[in-house]
């Protein structure tokens, strides 16, 4: 049954004629900003193919095309419902270079669509598609591809309301993009739905991109499993994790498949591995605590959020974006974390205790350092920080007393991080998982608990110095037991 939804009184600012002008000019302006961007040339897309061409994309595998017979050719043609295959080989034949591409004005039938503001039976989009090389697939090129679009629409936009003064009420699009996963959407909203997700964000955030094919999965698969729908159990909350395992699956076993097609320098063959139980148990041993290190990470974000929604989603989004930007500074200590583990690892097995040592001061310096430039950047500059995020005035107001308490942590956590390095590489990692264990569940976690009794957000913050406080001093505890292995060792 249709969604679709008129709401009473409603009135087009423009007449029926204004209205197609308009419509007919904002397609010619659009794809010309388009291909421009882009480096598009117009080619004309087939509005049926052949029916066992396979051109014809089968969308979800439940929507069915048109079809129709041609007697003269004595085949069946179906309407396109999308060019996603076409579009690759007209790449072929049309002998498009690197670096160009086509677009096309698609039109399709879809007679299996849930009508509604957004959907019709009958489809008029834009395609493209551009050649680019298999290193150029990255994370880098779709986020600019992306940035690229959305600055012609927002200029088309602008084009737009110069021409027909009378769509000037229609708000502006935001040119910043704002890219997330949808496991990120997740974690920042637990509670709601796919689509609340997205529309909670989007209100925040402006123009969003959601990427990531297990996330996309998810999606579909979150709503089927949850409220059980096409003939699937409803299983709540069981469903929604049940979704996201076959997300995370689906997007491991498509990454094996492709690395096997693509890379030529790795090459897995299945029928040469061997299971040594006696070593995967070793390796277990020793990564056992990174594993439930990881696991704790994940807990402490879900009751972390779960405090702050006491207050607000702003104060959780605001959580949300410290973590983006605080791995600014992070990121670049867990690098020096993983020099130094075969740094230390190399002069304990040499019985070299000097070079331990000054291993530990040298990297215990720089991480400071850079962990001082990080205090600095939250302290000083939260404003500009929190502005990188489109941020509310209600972020911004939660956002500064957050940034700066939080910001004290980070010298601190220099030192822990070192002192982990340290104990991975001497075999103690336990040491690591402990710490970690009692930063986060023993004593972030209760303390940020009971700050938020008191009714005001800002106590909350406070748990995180006092958090890592605790977890600075075990550490050097540890450190100090762990270094008096090395009393027997020669200067």
């Amino acid at each position: 049954m249709s969604k679709t939804y008129i709401p009473a009184h409603y009135h087009t600012p423009l007449n029926v004629y204004e209205m197609q002008r308009a419509i007919e000019f904002i397609k010619s302006n659009f794809q010309v900003n388009l291909s421009n961007a882009l480096n598009l040339r117009r080619v004309s897309a087939p509005l049926f193919v052949e029916e066992n061409s396979g051109l014809n994309d089968n969308l979800n595998g439940v929507e069915r095309p048109v079809s129709f017979d041609i007697p003269d050719v004595g085949h069946n043609a179906q309407v396109v419902q999308s060019l996603a295959k076409w579009k690759r080989l007209a790449l072929k034949r049309y002998e498009f270079n690197v670096g160009k591409g086509l677009f096309t004005d698609m039109n399709a039938i879809r007679r299996d669509e849930e009508l509604d503001n957004l959907h019709s039976v009958y489809v008029d989009q834009w395609d493209w598609e551009r050649v680019i090389t298999p290193e150029a697939r990255t994370l880098f090129t779709l986020h600019q591809a992306v940035t690229d679009i959305v600055s012609c629409i927002c200029d088309t936009q602008l084009t737009v309301r110069g021409k027909y003064p009378q769509l000037c009420d229609t708000p502006l699009l935001h040119r910043r993009v704002t890219f997330v996963t949808a496991q990120e959407l997740e974690d920042l909203y637990p509670d709601l739905t796919p689509k609340q997700r997205e529309n909670a964000f989007t209100k925040k955030h402006g123009t969003v991109f959601i990427q990531g094919i297990g996330a996309i999965i998810n999606i579909i698969l979150d709503p089927i499993m949850i409220f059980g729908l096409l003939g699937c159990p409803a299983m709540g909350v069981r469903g929604a994790a049940y979704a996201t395992i076959i997300g995370q699956l689906v997007a491991a076993v498509l990454g094996i498949v492709l690395n096997q097609k693509h890379n030529t320098d790795v090459r897995v063959n299945l029928k040469k591995i061997r299971f040594n139980f006696p070593l995967i148990g070793e390796i277990y041993s020793i990564g056992f605590p990174s594993i439930l290190m990881t696991a704790i990470g994940s807990v402490t974000t879900y009751l972390m959020n779960q405090i702050l929604l006491a207050f607000s989603t702003t104060a959780s989004a605001v959580y949300g974006v410290y973590f983006k930007l605080n791995s600014f500074f992070f990121m670049p200590l867990f690098g020096l974390n993983n020099a130094v583990v075969p740094i230390v690892a190399y002069n304990y097995g040499a019985r070299n205790r000097g070079r331990i040592h000054q291993a530990i001061r040298t990297s215990t310096i720089t991480a400071v350092t850079i962990m001082l430039l990080g205090w600095a950047a939250f302290f000083f500059l939260p404003v500009p920080l929190l502005r990188l995020f489109d941020a509310s005035e209600a972020m911004i107001a939660i956002g500064i007393p957050a940034f700066r308490i939080t910001s004290f942590t980070f010298p601190l956590a220099a030192v822990s991080i070192v002192c982990s390095s340290v104990f991975q590489a001497l075999g103690k990692s336990m040491y690591s998982m402990l710490v970690s264990l009692g930063r986060q569940l023993i004593v972030l976690i209760p303390v940020a608990y009971l700050f938020s009794l008191t009714g005001v957000l800002q106590d909350v913050w406070l748990a995180f110095p006092i958090a890592e406080v605790v977890c600075l001093v075990s550490s050097l505890f540890f450190l100090k037991k762990v270094l008096h292995r090395l009393d027997d060792f020669p200067q």
